[in-house]
């Protein structure tokens, strides 16, 4: 029985050392413009490597008042050129 705890930990250490793995060449990726102007965290999570990374990327999913406001700011302007253009 200990023989297996030991081997299922073992798998879990490899696992994320892989993963750490795949995150670092990730990011390598990321600084050469991979990741199109997202942001490290989403670039993450749109390869698939995301998940609980909250240490690398605490800033995903959290937007700023400021960025609220100038998003809001920019569908605000696309509604009024929509109502003038007639649409």
């Amino acid at each position: 029985m200990r023989f297996l705890q030991l081997g299922k930990l073992l798998l879990e250490v490899r696992r994320e050392e892989e993963k750490e793995k795949l995150i670092m060449s990730a990011f390598i990726g990321w600084q050469m413009g991979a990741g199109g102007g997202m942001k490290f965290g989403e670039y993450l999570a749109d390869l698939g490597l995301g998940e609980n990374r909250d240490i690398i990327a605490p800033e995903v999913g959290k937007t700023t008042a400021a960025e609220s406001i100038k998003k809001a700011e920019t569908i605000l302007a696309m509604a009024r050129k929509k109502k003038d253009k007639g649409e």
